[in-house]
């Protein structure tokens, strides 16, 4: 390989180290901000539910639970919402809501057994998940049932395979730039500069040097120096 083409090749490789290094940083930033955002959105959408469907159950007011899910329905239809009594049966739940599945079982049974609010991602389950369950309680403190929120991911599992698209390209167009420019730096101070000393040299083996001869007068036994 040409000392150009080392070059370049030794320029490419400490650019992509370089890129890479920056953007698995990058990319676990982004992931754990989307993360903390979903999770800030469901606790907060969960602690203002809380409150009313604990009213709503001590007085077994399951329609006015309902007509409240149905309204969070329509203004946030990716979070599914469930609501159980004391013995985990469902009391309510909203339109188009998830199957209870294993996953939110156990955390609804965790809730139910006076254990503290359960938030669990569930990034190797299909689909893709956030769960948060917490108690419901009378004002005395009774635990009267368990509220529970699913919400899909696939908005985050999204964004999270645009970004590594993004940044793929960016690494491609990042080792194409540094080849040519590597390309260009070599050929201008390496490959132009050595060409010249190379010629220079042929020059001197022939007799020609800088634009002038040595000439050579047998008779007199002399040499000149000769300017073309």
């Amino acid at each position: 390989m040409t000392i150009r083409g080392r070059i370049t090749v030794a320029l490419g490789v400490t650019g992509l180290l370089l890129f890479g290094i920056y953007a698995a940083y990058q990319y676990g930033v982004e992931k754990q901000d989307l993360r903390r955002a979903i999770t800030r959105e469901v606790r907060f959408l969960g602690r203002s539910l809380q409150v009313s469907v604990e009213n709503a159950l001590r007085d077994r007011q399951i329609e006015d639970i309902n007509e409240t899910l149905d309204r969070l329905e329509a203004i946030e239809p990716m979070v599914d919402i469930l609501v159980y009594d004391t013995r985990h049966r469902l009391d309510a739940r909203s339109e188009g809501s998830v199957v209870p599945d294993p996953v939110l079982d156990a955390s609804v049974d965790k809730v139910l057994a006076g254990q503290p609010p359960v938030l669990r991602f569930l990034p190797d389950k299909n689909p893709i998940r956030l769960v948060f369950a917490l108690p419901l309680r009378t004002d005395e403190g009774a635990l009267i049932g368990a509220l529970a929120l699913v919400r899909p991911l696939d908005d985050m599992v999204a964004d999270l395979r645009a970004t590594r698209r993004n940044m793929f390209l960016e690494g491609a167009a990042l080792a194409l730039i540094t080849s040519i420019v590597g390309l260009v730096l070599g050929t201008l101070y390496l490959t132009r500069p050595l060409k010249a000393v190379v010629e220079g040299m042929r020059g001197v083996r022939s007799g020609e040097v800088f634009g002038g001869a040595w000439v050579h007068d047998a008779g007199n036994a002399c040499t000149a120096w000769y300017m073309s």
